[in-house]
């Protein structure tokens, strides 16, 4: 959790917009987030990404569109590169649920969720409101540039290195 906390105040620190306010946060992740450093730390930072106002709902009004399609397309990359590794993304370690099949995939993209959501705020700054073809391009762009297929494969080796004990450590990029 705290990889996702410190892209999140990397973000916003690129942003010009909450230099430091997270800081306290990711420091301060304890095993397991037993005291729920990243909730948080979540609520400032979507306050300070998109407004007082913003509610991250799945359902939410704009720009939770774009989060939701570009978290959708990480997703898929995620458990590509899982399976890739040799790994099962139904097997979370965080994320579980019936109804999800890839919880696994959801555990190791939370730190990449920054990059899709400097792209989302990008959008939303210019007045996007759909999804349309050149959002989608857009998304898809951020996978090859930005957060690429690589970096993923390299997380999920990561962990299959720690399940067999070759490893403590998961690789994750640095927000940049």
């Amino acid at each position: 959790m705290e990889h996702k906390i410190l892209n999140q105040s990397l973000l916003l620190e690129k942003l010009n917009i909450g230099v430091g306010l997270l800081k306290p946060y990711y420091s301060n992740v304890k095993s397991g987030d037993t005291s729920n450093r990243e909730g948080v730390a979540a609520k400032e930072y979507w306050k300070k990404l998109f407004g007082k106002e913003f509610i991250r709902d799945r359902i939410g009004k704009e720009p939770n569109n774009f989060l939701n399609y570009g978290y959708m397309l990480l997703r898929s990359f995620m458990t590509r590169a899982i399976m890739d590794a040799g790994l099962l993304p139904l097997v979370g370690v965080f994320h579980r649920n019936y109804y999800n099949s890839f919880p696994l995939a959801d555990d190791l993209m939370e730190p990449y969720r920054p990059f899709v959501d400097e792209k989302a705020f990008e959008l939303h700054s210019a007045k996007r409101m759909n999804i349309d073809k050149s959002v989608k391009q857009a998304f898809l762009q951020l996978l090859y540039d930005k957060v690429t297929y690589d970096q993923m494969i390299s997380t999920a080796r990561t962990l299959a290195g720690v399940y067999v004990g070759e490893g403590k450590i998961l690789y994750y990029p640095k927000y940049e």
